[in-house]
């Protein structure tokens, strides 16, 4: 059954004002050996270790070298690069001409995503793990990347950069265009011809981590989180923020992946769906039974056996998937309606949490992120309070105070050039609070604004009160 979610009432308002108010040629089915006549490249020697494999990927149209005659064999290959090498590399599949206006590897993507194969998103950073993780599963096996790496040595595709071992494999490592082909020509050689059986049945993964990862290897593939945060479960979240375009949130119970949450791209295509995906490109089933549906159509939970999925949604945009939270099955939420108050540390990582959501937007549409203030964020924060407080919801107190006399009085319109207010109430937490926001124009409109320069949040829990979560955004520019 299709219920209603809040488990408080929810409310949102905005105010804002401002001072200064690819097609793939695949005629040449590959070969094992090739004819030293091709282009040579300036950078690239017969002694070279990858001469023969680098050649051999050149005469069999499955890479080419720069307009100025060179090859960059140690230069880092990216995931819409290594795509489409290995596509190349199995003309059998049929490669489409990607739509006008789309970007030139879009074919490639979607071709992975019909075979059921992980990719992370062409903005990431391409790691060597997950190489192994897609090289496993042309073979048809869906692997962890630890096991991946395991499988692709054994197999003899790869070797480990220092030993044979999952350490030595250097998962967290970026792959060369060298070592691509060496990899593309020893999976061309063990299987000349792709399977498309279909039987691979791809993991939810984010930036190459899935539910069941060890924490060890968390840290193994993405290095030390930025920054860790409580969350309203019994579990803890690593966040990784210094590039907004691999944002993610990594839930670790117990020295375990139990959760994952982004807004940005680093998602694989299992049952579809990613961060840009429109919902009606998406099956139900693919994901699980759905429960939970927000009566506004901005988010639907499923469950399933194995995780719980929530797929947030971008209501102005075409209903394209804007973010997805997937817990591992049995997981609870904490009950905050029953007398049980949430620790400050809690409401602390809600707004920090917010600025990442924030800057991830921003990031996708282009804008600069916006910088955290520690001053707008305690006019904020105080705000917030009061609103639980004295029970009302307004960008006005009841006090005739608005978000410029609030400034005022903080000795923040000095210098102030451009100011605005998002308010929320009623979320149980960060990620519907955004969903909340991002989905009406008004506050879609501060979170995008170009001219804002800082933010800062306050979240509150007032026990009794009408809501119980506030939130309070404060947007500003300063001269």
């Amino acid at each position: 059954m299709i219920v209603s979610k809040p488990q408080f009432k929810r409310r949102f308002r905005t105010v804002a004002s401002s001072a200064i108010l690819l097609a793939l040629a695949t005629g040449v089915v590959p070969t094992y050996a090739y004819a030293d006549n091709g282009v040579q490249f300036a950078d690239l020697p017969p002694t070279h270790w990858a001469y023969k494999t680098i050649r051999w990927a050149q005469e069999n149209q499955i890479v080419t070298g720069y307009q100025d005659g060179t090859f960059r064999p140690n230069q880092a290959v990216s995931e819409p690069e290594f795509l489409a090498m290995l596509l190349r590399a199995y003309p059998e599949v049929s490669i489409a001409k990607p739509a006008g206006g789309s970007p030139w590897y879009s074919a490639y993507y979607e071709a992975a995503a019909q075979l059921g194969w992980p990719v992370a998103g062409a903005n990431t950073a391409y790691t060597r793990g997950e190489v192994a993780r897609l090289l496993a599963a042309v073979q048809g096996e869906s692997l962890s990347v630890n096991d991946s790496i395991q499988f692709v040595m054994k197999q003899g595709l790869a070797n480990g950069k220092t030993t044979n071992t999952i350490e030595g494999f250097k998962a967290a490592d970026s792959l060369s265009r060298a070592e691509a082909q060496t990899f593309i020509f020893r999976l061309k050689e063990l299987q000349p011809k792709l399977k498309q059986s279909g039987n691979t049945a791809p993991e939810w993964t984010l930036n190459g981590i899935q539910i069941g990862d060890t924490e060890e290897h968390v840290l193994a593939t993405l290095g030390q989180p930025d920054r860790k945060d409580a969350s309203g479960y019994d579990f803890q979240w690593y966040v990784y923020n210094k590039n907004y375009n691999r944002f993610a949130q990594i839930g670790i119970k117990q020295g375990t992946v139990v959760a994952l949450y982004s807004n940005a791209s680093g998602w694989n295509p299992a049952s579809k769906a990613a961060v840009g995906t429109q919902r009606n490109n998406i099956a139900d089933d693919s994901i699980g039974k759905p429960v939970i549906q927000d009566s506004k159509q901005r988010w639907t939970t499923y469950t399933g056996s194995v995780y719980e999925t929530t797929l947030f949604f971008d209501t102005l945009d075409g209903y394209k998937v804007d973010a997805i939270l997937l817990l591992k099955s049995g997981l609870k939420a904490h009950d905050y309606s029953e007398g049980n108050v949430p620790q400050q540390e809690l409401l602390r990582a809600y707004e920090r949490g917010l600025l990442d959501l924030t800057n991830v937007i921003r990031t996708r549409k282009g804008l600069k992120p916006l910088l955290w203030n520690d001053k707008v964020s305690d006019v904020a924060r105080a705000y917030s309070t009061d609103m639980g407080t004295r029970n009302f919801f307004n960008h006005t107190s009841p006090d005739g105070d608005s978000v410029r006399e609030r400034f005022t009085k903080a000795e923040l319109m000095k210098s102030a050039s451009s100011f605005g207010e998002n308010i929320a109430a009623g979320y149980e937490n960060a990620f519907y609070a955004h969903a909340g926001w991002i989905n009406s124009q008004g506050h879609r409109d501060n979170l995008l604004r170009e001219g804002y320069k800082e933010l800062g949040i306050g979240a509150a829990f007032v026990q009794n009160s009408e809501y119980g979560f506030y939130y309070t955004q404060n947007f500003a520019s300063f001269r």
